[in-house]
């Protein structure tokens, strides 16, 4: 079933729609939680989470990309649970987000939507490639290990790519009058 019609199923109010989608994008949302909590069962239920905050949200929210509305709900819900369960631990988790906060520090005067709109932007400029493996590990979080099996790089390879990509973001950024 396509997108625009599964999107027709929320706002019918048809419980057919998360069958749908779970059917569709299920994998893609586990995958998501599993990279970021890495226990099957916080995954799942992060899975379950993003069904019901999809439902929650379509109508009135309409989205143009039901795959990526989806992947971002399930990454976010993922995120939380991370923070849940390393707090109920007492331990910091060094995650790939980490070697960008230098560059994406949020100013003042300017949203964080802008600054995702900049990236992706950005991120059309380069090669698919570079595009496939920036957004494999710093939106999905998925090890550069995972990426290399993935993509026949060395994980060394991955690293230097990594490494270009953000400082030619960088120099983006600067360009579009975001100071670091």
């Amino acid at each position: 079933m396509d997108d625009k019609r599964i999107i027709e199923l929320y706002f019918d109010r048809d419980e057919a729609a998360i069958d749908e989608t779970s059917q569709k994008y299920g994998a893609l949302c586990r995958r998501i939680a599993m990279n970021i909590v890495g226990n099957p069962l916080d995954a799942e239920e992060c899975e379950n989470d993003t069904y019901m905050s999809l439902w929650n949200s379509i109508p009135p929210q309409k989205p143009k990309n039901l795959s990526a509305y989806a992947a971002k709900i399930a990454r976010n819900h993922a995120l939380s649970r991370l923070e849940y369960i390393n707090a109920q631990k007492r331990q910091t988790v060094l995650m790939p987000l980490e070697e960008l906060a230098e560059l994406v520090g949020v100013e003042e005067d300017r949203s964080a939507a802008d600054l995702a709109k900049t990236i992706s932007e950005f991120l059309r400029g380069v090669s698919a490639d570079e595009r496939r493996v920036f957004v494999k590990h710093y939106f999905a979080l998925e090890t550069l290990e995972k990426i290399s099996a993935e993509t026949g790089y060395s994980v060394g390879k991955l690293k230097s790519m990594l490494f270009r990509i953000r400082n030619k973001l960088r120099l983006y950024l600067n360009k579009e009058g975001i100071s670091l």
